[in-house]
């Protein structure tokens, strides 16, 4: 007989065992039986990795995971999350070309400085900017660049023209996403006009005088009476020129969009 304590533990003292509810061995503990190899084995397995033991264990729901998605991929839905969608990209490409083919039109501005000729190269690139973002219209400009300085093998001064765009339609393009007003275009319009007259003189001082002139003395001279001049007109007419380009296409956009 023994007594049998809360949790279950037996303190023998002789006779036979009564459980709780009388019945006699029903509140005896079983005896430890020993570990077989295999469950010695799966044991030392959990100690050394349990993270990997758990995987091997719930192997069986991993198939059943697998079947279950398998059985439902009919059902399965592809959406498109690419930023720029199709109808996007084309324009984009189109305004690219039309920016390519513009910038072989030179038009001299200030007179005796013949390296120095407008083209209306980054208003296809504005507009893009002004119609999608800044990253669209930069986009627009860069590959329109390239494709120049492919054509031509000029790539000092596509360089230069990169720094130009780049400074041009980050500030007008943020504006104009930003607060969708004419007052905020207007003011991000003027802003790239002076971040790109600054940037274009500041081409000139390094990227200029280490492949082209060799020494600042060869163009600080010509800052003031052309340089400075000549990127205050080229910005702003680029900068008419993109907002009635975009006035007159935006109702297509609109209407594209099913606004």
């Amino acid at each position: 007989m023994g007594l049998l304590f809360q949790g279950g533990v037996e303190f023998p003292t002789g006779g036979v065992s009564v459980g709780r509810m009388g019945r006699p061995g029903a509140g005896r503990v079983p005896r430890a039986q020993p570990m077989s190899p295999r469950t010695r084995q799966a044991l030392g397995r959990l100690r050394a990795d349990p993270v990997k033991t758990r995987g091997q264990r719930s192997e069986s729901g991993w198939k059943r995971q697998v079947i279950l998605v398998t059985e439902q991929s009919s059902h399965i839905h592809f959406e498109n999350t690419n930023r720029w969608g199709t109808r996007q990209l084309v324009t984009m490409a189109l305004l690219c070309a039309a920016s390519a083919l513009l910038m072989f039109l030179q038009i001299p501005i200030i007179p005796g400085v013949t390296f120095l000729s407008y083209d209306p190269s980054l208003v296809p690139a504005m507009v893009a900017g002004l119609m999608f973002g800044p990253g669209s219209g930069v986009a627009v400009g860069v590959v329109a660049i390239a494709i120049r300085a492919l054509t031509t093998g000029e790539w000092v001064g596509a360089l230069m023209n990169v720094v130009a765009t780049v400074s041009f339609i980050l500030p007008a393009a943020w504006a104009a996403r930003r607060t969708s007003s004419p007052a905020g275009t207007a003011a991000g319009l003027a802003a790239g006009c002076a971040l790109a007259t600054l940037a274009s003189i500041a081409a000139n001082l390094t990227i200029g005088v280490w492949f082209w002139y060799g020494s600042p003395d060869a163009i600080v001279p010509l800052i003031l009476p052309a340089i400075l001049p000549f990127n205050i007109v080229k910005t702003v007419l680029n900068a008419v020129l993109s907002v009635v380009v975009f006035r007159a296409v935006r109702p297509l956009v609109d209407a594209s969009r099913g606004r």
